[in-house]
């Protein structure tokens, strides 16, 4: 109706040119001129608000949810042609990104098991099938209510309310969306809500567009359970690691994701001040599984052998007998990885599983509220910047142990490259490219210092959980305010992407909070760390109080308890008393490796 009248006026403008004698003057042909082109834009205007309103005012405005039954119930509306193409593309991206960051627990695994000694690969890579298995029972329990169930609510601060809570699904980071309580979801326990009952259609069921978030969300999830467990790799107990991974999934994980993406009290809006900002989780998912691996580490205490004694053992009155061939204890040789190989494939596995884990925190690929484009940009970005991230931490940390030990070495490699991929989760969608190229070098520094303060400080972690992921994952947190594309420290783009903070229209970006945006995620660093530092002690503090944390040490030192049991081929000299490892101590079959010689009664059971 609008651009019919728009023609009409256009028309009766143009012809009473024509007919009128006055209008052979050349100065009322160019006012005429002029005022033809100003009713053209016009025009494009009222097409481009039309099809906004088409797009977007069935959803904001209507009294009625859309439904798939929406035709067909009166409590309900039809989706739109707008809203069936955007929801198709967006479930379509989140289960293909989930299932890449899913995968990489299948990278976590391949590259543990090359990390750790061959008589404990069958303990850690059984460890980390464990782990997914009850944290995803844990999230469907309890992590996802308490993570991202809601309820919301329009912040009534700007200006607007719909005077009820409202679900997440349809609001972009434009909306002023908040949760309700500020600090954790209330609702959704075991998945209720998610399929919900059409009564006025004989029972048939209505689909949450929730469900897809939560296969997402919970995959990157399980990543920082399988963060924490590993720096309790060799010598925990199983049912002690399967206790904790679900408390930590269920209950400790989830917290500091609705402080940040699920709209807790740690997310700013986007139109007036600027809140943490963690993109793809460098501080709430690897800061708070590197964390909970320090804790964890530390109460578990070191393997046996690994660290020699700082002061001389009091003399025995009668030295016990030792077996043959024995090593001296805290030999750094005796724990280097067992297969290369397995490490280096395990580090392409997660680094191609990080393009899921990071492009899909964008959440939807669709128009939303700004123009779709921008979601397809902004993975491009963050795709390009997880590359070259990961690729300089890699180098700088290979070169520089090349030069400390004067060989070649490869875990340091694959480590250094998973410590850039770590430090650019936060920053991967709002850093230009030379400026990842920094973060992630940077990482790579932070990555080898703190390995070198943990092993001064005789923490055992084997797989470095806590300097790859803790410390590096704090450096990304604090480098997604630091090297933010604001002009300076003046301007914040933040959660608005390509899109500087602005609260006028048209949008004039807001000046003065760039200070204020690198407090904030100081503050997610420390309230995150002081959050799963402390239940993490109380949960493995529990575990080690009731004896299920830790698998008894070998005892070197008592010839009657030596493995007279264990087959003759897996008497093996591990340096350390001929402890044959988990393995064979509590593990059937014996080996890992099926190309080790094996009885022929062994190998049937293989």
């Amino acid at each position: 109706m609008l651009r019919r009248w728009v023609h009409v006026l256009a028309l009766t403008i143009f012809c009473s040119g024509e007919s009128s004698p006055g209008l052979e003057q050349p100065s009322t042909v160019k006012r005429l001129q002029a005022l033809r082109e100003k009713v053209l834009r016009q025009q494009e205007r009222l097409e481009t608000l039309e099809h906004a309103k088409q797009r977007r005012l069935p959803f904001m405005t209507s009294p009625y949810s859309p439904s798939i039954y929406g035709e067909y119930s009166p409590h309900t509306r039809a989706y739109t042609a707008q809203e069936n193409f955007e929801g198709a593309l967006t479930h379509s991206w989140l289960v293909l990104c989930a299932m890449l960051a899913f995968f990489m627990q299948a990278g976590m695994t391949v590259f543990r098991a090359g990390l750790c000694r061959k008589e404990y690969v069958q303990h850690c890579t059984l460890l980390s099938l464990v782990d997914v298995c009850i944290g995803i029972i844990a999230w469907w329990l309890f992590g996802w209510a308490f993570a991202l169930s809601g309820p919301y609510e329009i912040d009534k601060a700007q200006g607007t309310s719909l005077g009820k809570t409202v679900d997440w699904w349809g609001w972009q980071d434009g909306d002023n969306l908040r949760l309700e309580s500020r600090f954790g979801g209330s609702r959704q326990f075991a998945g209720s809500g998610f399929l919900v009952a059409e009564g006025a259609l004989g029972g048939q069921q209505e689909p949450s567009p929730n469900i897809a978030k939560w296969f997402y969300r919970g995959a990157t999830v399980l990543m920082a359970t399988s963060i924490a467990t590993g720096g309790l790799a060799e010598r925990v107990r199983l049912e002690g690691a399967a206790i904790a991974s679900f408390l930590l999934t269920a209950v400790v994980f989830p917290i500091p994701v609705a402080w940040q993406w699920g709209r807790g009290w740690l997310h700013g809006d986007t139109s007036s001040s600027a809140g943490a900002f963690d993109f793809a989780g460098s501080g709430v998912i690897h800061l708070s599984g590197g964390v909970a691996a320090l804790v964890g580490a530390v109460i578990v205490q070191s393997r046996d052998g690994r660290f020699p004694p700082t002061d001389s053992p009091a003399p025995a009155p009668a030295p016990a007998p030792s077996p043959p061939n024995a090593k001296p204890r805290g030999n750094e040789q005796d724990f280097v990885p067992n297969s290369h190989m397995l490490v280096t494939l395990g580090t392409f596995i997660l680094w191609f599983g990080w393009y899921g884990f990071n492009c899909g925190s964008n959440l939807a690929m669709t128009t939303g509220l700004q123009n779709g484009i921008e979601y397809g940009f902004q993975a491009a970005v963050v795709a390009m910047n997880t590359s070259i991230s990961a690729a300089s931490a890699g180098l700088l940390v290979f070169s520089a142990r090349r030069i400390i030990d004067k060989e070649f070495r490869v875990a340091p490699l694959c480590n250094g490259t998973i410590a850039g991929l770590v430090s650019i989760c936060a920053a991967c969608s709002t850093v230009e490219t030379g400026f990842a190229c920094l973060i992630g070098a940077i990482g790579g520094l932070v990555y080898l210092a703190s390995s070198f303060l943990m092993t001064k400080m005789k923490i055992d972690d084997p797989f470095d959980a806590f300097p790859i992921h803790g410390a590096c994952g704090a450096w990304g947190v604090m480098a997604a305010a630091l090297f933010d594309w604001g002009k300076g420290f003046d301007n914040v783009h933040g959660p608005n992407g390509f899109r500087c903070l602005a609260q006028s229209s048209p949008p004039v970006c807001l000046s003065g909070v760039g200070g204020n945006f690198v407090l904030q995620n100081f503050w997610l660093v420390i309230t995150v760390t002081l959050w799963v530092g402390l239940l993490s002690a109380i949960i493995f503090g529990v575990l080690k109080r009731a004896g299920r944390l830790r698998i008894p040490d070998w005892p070197a030192s008592d010839s009657s308890l030596w493995p007279t049991e264990t087959p003759e081929h897996n008497r093996h000299d591990t340096g350390f008393g001929n402890d044959p490892g988990l393995d064979a101590r509590i593990h059937r079959p014996t080996r890992a490796y099926a190309m080790e010689s094996h009885s022929s009664e062994i190998a049937t059971k293989i």
